[in-house]
């Protein structure tokens, strides 16, 4: 921190100056880079061991949300720190990352916006994410890693596994934190030291060549742990890919505790039971196998045009293999369910029952509630009387309301302040630094095909002798578009979408024409506005500026 520089012009060469002439700059980089990336998988994995042995339930709800929510803070941490290098391979990272965010419905633009810090990315962007990297997110971190520590405390510590040693009472057997865990917890962490500290000095943080918003890397990508929503937009429709399939799955995770597990099913236990087992399995032979078929499958016989936004694309990209992944998601669940067949008393009169082999879902209380003409069965859950539910304390209940009120206040301000902070800022936008002068049009011959990297334009000439000035960028996720002159097109290098002579899409993903930029014609001078880009959805013969 005390030798970087945020400001594009010094960035890079902060980087170069930590890596060539601080003592060990290199090595503390490496470290830091490795190490930032090692977290984001230990997190995901953590998660998964959490998920797979059960611990998510029974009183550990709220620390399964406050988990989700230390993963996104994680990935976003490592995300705000990807673009400070300010090498080509962190700049167009984050400017696929950013664009996925146009595709939102209606307040995409804005959202895009908003994590530019800007309509591109730029000073403001490279200012925003030093802060959140080096100040904001630490903190969460921090607060939250605490208080998800505290709240496994609360639980009563980790999950047992079934097969744990226990007392006469049934209890697990214990031991002290000190000397026991302390010295486990220690070696472990002076092995992992030793391994990052070893690999970092074998292996030097990538860094590319400076920034270059002019030129896209081929590919460009993503982030690793992004890469998997940069790859749906290649087989699904955008809405689908970039909204409802990562909504249905954040909501999906956030909500699983509450899913109707049998509270009978070992806790502690890897996949809970036989048939978790047997789910588990059959998952791990579709991602295996099952989804390179279907991402084979696409690409031979659908060709390249997941970005395709029309009528039937939405149908064929969206509709229809979302609610085949909803089809066999629900099906994997049932998977998991168990047959609610439990021995109980037959006479017992606080208890439900339900025929054999039957499933049920619990009302909002966790009660088993029974169909209606549901006479025989057997009793598989005692339910509250209502005299009791009245007994309880009504304290608790206000204090438990409380928490929650002040909760949402707490996260409704941190939002407010961060998306103040993150709130682009207006820049004056003078016609000094808005129009370029092209040079005079018989310097243009027709259907030529002239750069303007200051201007990030492309000023072409079509053949009849009429002008457009096409915008750099893709329009699918902002790649800088190269022109291919041998072949006559421009060249997406991110998802390979090509564009003709008039910026007209020839092969998707790209949902839409290269943007425009307006043009004058004085006096047999040729200029282009640049202060803003004009968004169109096809080619139209009032858009040419002519002599």
């Amino acid at each position: 921190m005390l030798g970087y520089t945020p400001v594009p012009g010094d960035a890079y060469a902060s980087i170069e100056r930590l890596q060539g002439e601080v003592l060990f700059g290199a090595f503390v980089r490496a470290v830091h880079h490795w190490s930032a990336n090692l977290l984001v998988l230990v997190a995901g994995l953590h998660m998964l061991r959490v998920f797979l042995t059960g611990g998510f339930l029974e009183g550990r709800e709220l620390n399964w949300v406050v988990g989700l929510v230390l993963l996104g803070a994680i990935a976003a941490s490592a995300f705000t720190g990807y673009l400070l290098p300010w090498d080509q391979l962190a700049f167009w990272a984050v400017t696929i990352v950013t664009g996925m965010a146009a595709y939102v419905p209606v307040a995409g633009l804005a959202l895009a916006s908003l994590l530019r810090g800007g309509e591109e990315i730029g000073p403001d962007t490279l200012v925003n994410y030093y802060a959140l990297h080096t100040q904001w997110l630490p903190v969460l971190l921090f607060a939250g890693a605490g208080f998800h520590f505290w709240r496994v405390r609360k639980a009563g510590g980790v999950v047992v596994p079934p097969d744990a040693v226990r007392d006469e009472k049934g209890k697990a057997e214990q031991v002290l934190f000190l000397p026991h865990l302390l010295w486990r917890e220690a070696a472990v962490a002076l092995v992992l030291l030793a391994t990052v500290s070893l690999f970092s000095a074998v292996v030097r943080a990538p860094l590319g060549p400076a920034a270059n918003p002019g030129l896209s890397l081929n590919p460009a990508k993503a982030p690793w742990y992004f890469l998997g929503f940069q790859e749906l937009l290649v087989h699904l429709h955008p809405l689908f890919a970039v909204v409802v399939v990562p909504l249905c799955g954040a909501c999906t995770l956030v909500a699983l505790p509450w899913l109707g597990f049998p509270k009978e099913d070992p806790r502690g236990a890897w996949f809970l039971s036989e048939t978790g087992r047997r789910t588990a399995r059959l998952a791990a032979l579709v991602a295996l196998v099952v989804t390179p078929v279907l991402v084979l499958a696409d690409a031979a016989l659908l060709g390249n045009s997941g970005g395709s936004t029309g009528g039937a694309a939405l149908l064929t990209r969206g509709l229809l293999p979302t609610a085949a992944l909803l089809v066999a998601c629900v099906a994997g669940f049932r998977l998991l369910a168990i047959p609610l067949r439990r021995d109980a008393p037959r006479g017992d009169p606080g208890a439900l029952r339900v025929p054999r082999g039957g499933f049920r879902r619990a009302d909002r209380r966790g009660n088993l509630v029974p169909r209606a003409g549901d006479e025989a069965g057997v009793a598989v859950e005692r339910v509250t009387p209502p005299s009791e539910r009245a007994a309880q304390s009504p304290r608790r209940s206000f204090l438990r309301l409380a928490w929650v009120g002040l909760g949402v206040a707490a996260i409704g301000e941190a939002a407010w302040i961060v998306a103040s902070f993150l709130k682009p800022r207006p820049k004056a936008v003078t016609n000094a630094g808005s129009l370029v002068v092209a040079g005079p049009m018989e310097s243009f011959a027709p259907g030529s095909v002239t750069a303007f990297p200051a201007g990030k334009f492309y000023l072409v000439r079509l053949a009849d002798g009429g002008f457009l000035a096409l915008h750099r960028q893709c329009t699918h996720l902002g790649c800088s578009v190269p022109w291919d002159e041998a072949a006559g097109r421009f060249a997406c290098p991110c998802h390979a979408s090509l564009f003709d002579l008039r910026g007209d899409v020839l092969a998707p993903p790209a949902p839409r024409p290269l943007d425009l930029f307006a043009i004058r014609i004085e006096n047999g001078i040729v200029k282009v506005d640049v202060s803003a880009a004009i968004r169109r959805s096809a080619f139209d013969a009032s858009q040419v500026t002519r002599g």
